[in-house]
């Protein structure tokens, strides 16, 4: 077994400005290593299952886009803490969900992915995405989870939704690539 490569310093030093800003928890254990927040793989993505036909509702379209418009507002409201809080207040007014509410949450996913080519364009990035999607299920009655992970070598961050093991808004093969470090 190799031993796992020595982090450089600007990989350090992004970590102690996720450890000040509360997004990572550091623990030392007698070495510079953080302990990473720990966070289930998801096991299936919305995109990887079934042939299901994916539609949209009319009568959906106004929830869609007011959705669209407070993930805007929560985009460009400059802090990223103030995004979490917008995103955990919309959380809040949810009902806790169970198992049994995965393919009313699965509809809803594929309605708003059905419907989002007509106003999103290629450059929408995945936090607005995960944010329009976490307020439109919240805005349902219905709670996800807004994940955010690191990849090192070469360095990218990502964000994505998941309710219960299902990805909502990307690629089981894509997410894996990333090491979650937050959820909402």
């Amino acid at each position: 077994m190799f031993p796992e490569p020595a982090l450089g310093v600007e990989a350090l030093s992004f970590g102690n400005f996720l450890v000040k800003k509360g997004i990572l928890q550091a623990t030392f254990t007698g070495s510079d290593r953080i302990d990473l927040f720990q966070w289930p793989a998801p096991d299936r993505s919305l995109f990887d299952l079934d042939q299901v036909e994916w539609r949209f509702r009319a009568h959906r379209v106004p929830a869609m886009l007011g959705s669209m418009r407070a993930a805007s507002a929560a985009c460009h409201s400059g802090a990223f803490q103030d995004q979490i809080t917008r995103a955990r207040g919309w959380k809040s007014k949810s009902k806790s969900v169970s198992l049994d509410t995965s393919d009313v949450v699965a509809d809803l996913a594929r309605e708003f992915h059905t419907f989002a080519p007509f106003v999103f364009s290629t450059r929408d990035a995945c936090r607005y995405t995960s944010l329009a999607l976490l307020h439109y299920l919240s805005a349902a009655g219905l709670c996800a989870d807004w994940v955010f992970g690191v990849r090192l070598s070469p360095f990218s961050a990502h964000c994505w939704l998941e309710f219960n093991g299902l990805l909502l808004t990307d690629e089981t093969l894509t997410v894996r690539e990333f090491t979650p470090i937050m959820a909402v």
